[in-house]
């Protein structure tokens, strides 16, 4: 502010800050303001003297009361009040700002009585109003342009002559640039979007907050926020050969920044490997072959390897080869049995179309195979760990049923020899045993049972066979050792001889009866 005082003799002009005299030579910090003031021109006229004086105050955090005083040895001259209002810029956003002023105690409520606040606000010559507000102490101004210098002027005059004025000065922000060189890497059901990060004003911009990313596709649309660090999004679950649409854009508190907009198209997944065929069979091998996919990138997904399946009615197996492989060895089959084989092409996150199912039948026996076509590039081929265990622990089985089964045969065999040996020798040429079956029945039923018999038969040894005993020399007991559906065991006494000394001779034996 300045201050230009006339008089004779000549005056010394001073400044009151919020009723505080100081001059040009104070180093008072008032109100964290750094006030100065000096004798700016001292002119000798003809009547009197002129004095101009300048004070600048900077840094104030709250509103200020100023006045000039002209003084000399004959009289002092106060001027009008000049109330210096605190400014502030609240509530920006990228087309509106509110202003809000401070005034200061010594203003009384009588001072604008009749009169306002003119506020006005100025970008050069882009954009120019003025508001006149009452009884208010802020006012909102809109359509402001994004990215933009503005100034803010606040002036009141009472018919006193007591001025009060404010000023300030802000950026309208500025929408957050749109990211740069996108880049994108496809498949049929993924697709990884990247970008550089935003370098922005943070005065203009705002501070970058994060990314705001949004995926549309046919039947889905998918939001996604990231941190402000992030600078690539990977999206699942896509559907092959779909269009999609995908937008990055950045944010700050003052909102969302300019858009990035993308369109792509997923790709469809491997197509199925051609003239699959089964080219040797043995018993427990065979070889399958195909025609390697072409590599066709733009269209469909990389092909990096190859999956065989085999299957028969009991189990399956799979053979994982590199991409270069054109056939494959199937060993550990079962002899004279049916399996089905198929190929399928595998790509980093999926696998792509299986071919058709192709059936054989191993061999019934080991037969010489002929030289198998090897890999293209000789790389032996993994198969799956739990599809071989799978199969050993199988074939290890059946070996061990077959074995079981032998070994029983021969012991059955082996009894069966040695019970004919045993007959061949206890019975003479001569005898004509079993010659009637029903005769021996017979027979046997009135040695154990004669009291049922009154034919006379006799139970004498001369009259028995050499195999056959007496039944006065059997004592049969009620002691059940056992018995089944048509027949019970007993315990029983057996006198060997009909000798003085039958306690000696006595033997305890089964008898075996029909019910």
């Amino acid at each position: 502010m300045t201050c230009t005082g006339t008089g004779i003799p000549e005056p010394k002009v001073t400044w009151l800050l919020n009723g505080s005299m100081i001059d040009y030579t104070s180093t008072e910090k008032a109100v964290n303001a750094v006030v100065d003031t000096k004798l700016a021109d001292l002119q000798n006229g003809t009547n009197s003297y002129r004095v101009n004086s300048k004070i600048v105050i900077t840094g104030r955090k709250f509103p200020l009361h100023i006045q000039c005083v002209v003084k000399n040895e004959m009289d002092e001259v106060y001027s009008e009040n000049i109330y210096a209002l605190y400014v502030a810029i609240m509530n920006v956003k990228l087309t509106t700002a509110t202003v809000r002023w401070l005034v200061h105690p010594d203003m009384n409520t009588s001072f604008l009585t009749g009169c306002g606040y003119n506020v006005s606000l100025t970008c050069g010559k882009e954009y120019n109003k003025t508001m006149t507000v009452y009884n208010r102490s802020s006012v909102t101004f809109s359509n402001l342009k994004m990215g933009r210098p503005y100034t803010v002027k606040i002036q009141a005059l009472n018919k006193m002559g007591d001025l009060a004025i404010g000023a300030a000065w802000f950026y309208s922000p500025d929408k957050l640039p749109k990211p740069k060189h996108i880049y994108l890497k496809i498949s049929s059901r993924k697709a990884v979007v990247g970008w550089e990060s935003i370098s922005a004003n943070t005065t203009i911009h705002g501070v970058l907050l994060g990314y705001k990313v949004i995926s549309i596709g046919k039947y889905k649309t998918l939001n996604i926020t990231l941190a402000n660090d992030a600078n690539n999004v990977v999206l699942q679950h896509l559907i092959r050969k779909s269009d999609y649409i995908i937008t990055v854009r950045g944010y700050t508190q003052y909102g969302e920044g300019r858009i990035l907009e993308y369109n792509f198209t997923t790709l469809d997944v491997i197509p199925p490997p051609s003239n699959v065929k089964i080219t040797s069979i043995s018993a427990n091998f065979a070889v399958v072959q195909w025609t390697v996919i072409e590599q066709r990138e733009e269209n469909y997904d990389r092909v990096t390897g190859y999956t065989v399946t085999v299957r028969n009615e009991t189990h399956f197996f799979n053979i994982t080869t590199s991409n270069s492989s054109s056939s494959v060895p199937i060993s550990h089959l079962l002899p004279n049995t049916s399996y089905r084989v198929s190929v399928v092409g595998l790509s980093e996150e999926i696998e792509g179309m299986p071919s058709e199912w192709i059936s054989f039948k191993t061999n019934l026996t080991q037969n010489r195979l002929a030289q198998f076509p090897s890999n293209d590039q000789g790389e032996s081929n993994k198969t799956k760990g739990e599809s071989s265990s799978s199969l050993t622990i199988v074939i290890l089985a059946v070996s061990i049923i077959v074995g079981a089964i032998i070994v029983l045969a021969v012991f059955a065999f082996i009894q069966l020899r040695r019970r004919s040996i045993n007959k061949k020798h206890n019975i003479a040429p001569n005898q004509q045993v079993m010659d009637n079956p029903m005769r021996n029945i017979d027979n046997n039923l009135r040695i154990l049972y004669p009291e049922y018999y009154n034919d006379g038969a006799s139970n004498g040894p001369e009259d028995l066979p050499s195999w056959e005993i007496s039944r006065a020399r059997l004592a049969v007991l009620d002691i059940i050792l056992g018995g089944g559906y048509f027949g019970v065991v007993k315990e029983g006494v057996f006198m060997q001889s009909l000798s003085d000394d039958a306690e000696n001779q006595k033997m305890p034996v089964a008898v075996k009866t029909l019910k």
